[in-house]
C-alpha cells in the first residue's frame, strides 16, 4: 500500500506529461541528467567540498555556537536515558536531514538549510537537559542556565550578521554576499523590458539569472533557464546546447539578455566554452541591436541604455541587452 501510494501519483504525472507532449524532457531532467550529477562526483571529491563548506567560514562563521549546541544535544540523546526513545526519531530525522545536504556530494552551503529543523531540536534537547539537570537548584541557576543557554547563541548569531540585517540596503547584502553576480541589476534590467514588451512578448536569457524572467513577468524563450548544465563536463552538454539554441530560434525573442559574468555560468577557470552557442551568437545577434549595458562594479554599477548603450565600453564585468531590430 505504501508503495503503491508513491506510485500512483507519479504514474499519473507521467501519464499527464505524456499526453501534452512534455514526458521526454521530464524524464530527461528528472531521471536521466539526475542520475549523472548526483553520480559525477567521486567520494574523495565529495569529503573535499564537505570540509571546505566547514573551513570556509559559509557556514559556521556566525553559527558555531548554536551547532556547539546542538552537539550538546546529541550527546544527551546517547547518554540520558529519559530521551533515548524519542531520541530515535530525532537522531533518524538528524540522519535523513545530513542526507538531503549530500545531494550529489557537492554540499553546496545552502543545502545545509535542510539541517536547520533537526539542529534546532538538538540545540532545545540539549536546553531541555540543562533545566533537568538544574531542577532542584535555586531559581537564578534553574531558570537562568536554560534560558542563556536557549538565547545567547542566537543573540551572537544576530549581532555577528547586524550589517546584513539591520545596515546594508538590499542591493548591498547581495553584493557582500553574492559579489558580482548581477542580482541587483537584475532588476533594473527586467523594469527596461517589461516597459518595452508585451505580455505575450518572449525575451531570452543567456546566462543563469531566471530572475529577470520572473521581474520582469515575461515568459522565456527556452526552457533552459539556467546555463549550468550546458557547460558540464557530461555527454549531454552539446545536446542541449543545439536543444536551447533551436528553441530560441523557434520562439523569436523581442530580447536577449547576455549575462558576460562567470559565476553565472559556474565557469571556476579560463574561458567559458561556450561550445555550438558562440558561432550561433556570432550570427544571431545581427538580427539585434545592443539597446542596455550593465556595468558592474563592487562599489558601484553604471548603466547605459538606448543609444548611449550602442558604443559603450564596459570597464568591468557587464550584462548586455539586446533588442530585436524593427523591419
Amino acid at each position: 500500500m505504501l508503495l503503491g501510494g508513491g506510485l500512483l501519483p507519479y504514474g499519473v504525472l507521467c501519464l499527464a506529461l505524456a499526453l501534452v507532449g512534455a514526458f521526454e524532457n521530464f524524464w530527461f531532467w528528472t531521471t536521466v541528467y539526475a542520475y549523472y550529477y548526483a553520480s559525477n562526483l567521486s567520494l574523495a571529491d565529495g569529503l573535499t567540498l564537505f570540509g571546505l563548506a566547514f573551513t570556509s567560514g559559509a557556514i559556521l562563521a556566525t553559527t558555531y555556537l548554536v551547532v556547539a549546541l546542538a552537539a550538546v544535544g546529541a550527546a544527551v540523546l546517547v547518554w540520558d536515558r529519559k530521551v533515548r526513545s524519542p531520541g530515535w526519531f530525532v537522531g533518524l530525522f538528524v540522519l535523513c536531514s545530513f542526507a538531503g545536504t549530500a545531494a550529489g556530494l557537492h554540499f553546496r552551503p545552502q543545502y545545509f538549510l535542510l539541517l536547520v529543523p533537526s539542529v534546532a531540536l538538538l540545540a532545545g534537547i540539549a536546553v531541555d537537559a540543562a533545566a533537568r539537570g538544574l531542577r532542584t537548584r535555586p531559581p537564578l541557576l534553574r531558570i537562568g542556565v536554560p534560558l542563556a543557554l536557549a538565547v545567547l547563541p542566537l543573540a551572537h548569531l544576530v549581532y555577528t550578521e547586524r550589517t546584513v540585517f539591520f545596515e546594508l540596503a538590499p542591493e548591498r547584502v547581495a553584493r557582500a554576499i553574492w559579489g558580482i553576480n548581477p542580482f541587483p541589476e537584475s532588476i533594473e534590467i527586467a523594469r527596461y523590458i517589461k516597459a518595452r514588451t508585451a505580455e505575450g512578448d518572449r525575451i531570452a536569457v543567456l546566462g543563469s539569472e531566471p530572475e529577470i524572467y520572473f521581474y520582469a513577468h515575461r515568459p522565456a524563450a527556452t526552457g533552459f533557464i539556467y546555463t549550468y548544465a550546458l557547460l558540464e563536463n557530461h555527454r549531454y552538454a552539446s545536446h542541449m546546447q543545439r536543444q536551447m539554441i533551436s528553441e530560441i530560434d523557434a520562439a523569436k525573442p523581442k530580447f536577449v539578455v547576455v549575462v558576460n559574468v562567470r559565476p553565472s555560468w559556474l565557469e571556476r577557470s579560463g574561458a567559458v566554452d561556450l561550445g555550438w552557442l558562440s558561432p550561433w551568437w556570432g550570427q544571431y545577434h545581427q538580427d539585434f541591436e545592443r539597446v542596455g549595458v550593465a556595468d558592474i562594479g563592487l562599489d558601484r554599477t553604471t548603466y547605459a541604455w538606448g543609444a548611449d548603450a550602442i558604443g559603450y565600453t564596459a570597464k568591468s564585468v557587464s550584462v548586455d541587452v539586446f533588442e530585436r531590430k524593427r523591419r
